[in-house]
């Protein structure tokens, strides 16, 4: 074989190996922006969840039937929207109106268990007054519901929820159930800590895993953080066997006539 053949047949086969090369190149370029693709569309579904979540929840309620107060609703749909934009942003007001509405949906909840609760076991008023609905304006009176355990919370730290004044004693058939009434409060308290806290957990979960590339804002587990610790705050608080608080509901059915009389 000639030079020159010698050297045609070197040139083809290195132009060979850059179209191979560049083959190559193009195909990882491919995938790799397949896979931040991906990685972008699972952080933007992620900072969604919680409005998906309500949506569902919305939906299936409407389908069954049944009737949330729009006022509870326009809370729970903000709330999301606000963890939606602390995901990606840092903000003090969104931040400060976070906190706020998770502790509205702790109270409607909250004074939604003991009506719940107390409809079971036989006081059919809770239908009546609009107790079952989670509306909160429908509750015993907007002073003891809702602004004093804001004025509580802002200047203490600590959200008293508001106390079972509207409940009829006359359906209660037995001491077990008044006490249950009372600590069902308490209850879905945990249950709605509990969730936040899972939230947290998982979102710390997806931002540790640097493979997933998905890194929400710093401010959201700041947020998340300090709703909690004022929930639970306010949860042991009122748990404190204490004239009002649901601690006292809880202890009083049992406790001698004459310390009640006192």
């Amino acid at each position: 074989m000639g030079s020159r053949n010698k050297m045609l047949l070197y040139n083809n086969a290195l132009m060979e190996h850059k179209r191979l090369a560049s083959s190559f190149l193009s195909v990882y370029k491919e995938k790799a922006y397949n896979y931040e693709k991906c990685q972008n569309c699972l952080s933007y579904f992620l900072s969604l969840v919680p409005l998906l979540i309500v949506g569902g929840i919305h939906l299936f309620i409407k389908m069954n039937g049944y009737y949330i107060g729009n006022l509870f609703l326009t809370i729970t749909y903000l709330f999301s929207f606000f963890f939606f934009i602390l995901y990606y942003y840092n903000s003090y007001i969104i931040f400060v109106l976070f906190v706020f509405f998770a502790f509205l949906i702790y109270l409607c909840l909250h004074e939604f268990a003991h009506a719940l609760v107390a409809y079971k076991y036989g006081d059919i008023t809770m239908i009546y007054k609009g107790y079952l609905y989670l509306d909160i304006l429908n509750y015993l009176d907007i002073f003891h519901t809702l602004i004093i355990p804001l004025i509580t919370l802002f200047i203490t730290g600590f959200g008293i929820p508001g106390n079972l004044y509207w409940l009829q004693l006359h359906f209660i058939r037995s001491r077990f159930q008044l006490s249950f009434i009372f600590l069902s409060g308490p209850l879905s308290d945990i249950l709605y800590i509990l969730f936040i806290v899972f939230f947290y957990n998982l979102y710390s979960y997806f931002k540790n895993h640097k493979n997933l590339n998905v890194q929400p804002h710093s401010i959201l587990f700041i947020s998340l953080a300090t709703a909690v610790s004022f929930l639970v705050d306010s949860f042991l608080l009122n748990l404190c066997p204490i004239l009002g608080f649901d601690g006292w509901g809880i202890l009083e059915p049992y406790l001698p006539y004459c310390l009640n009389n006192m």
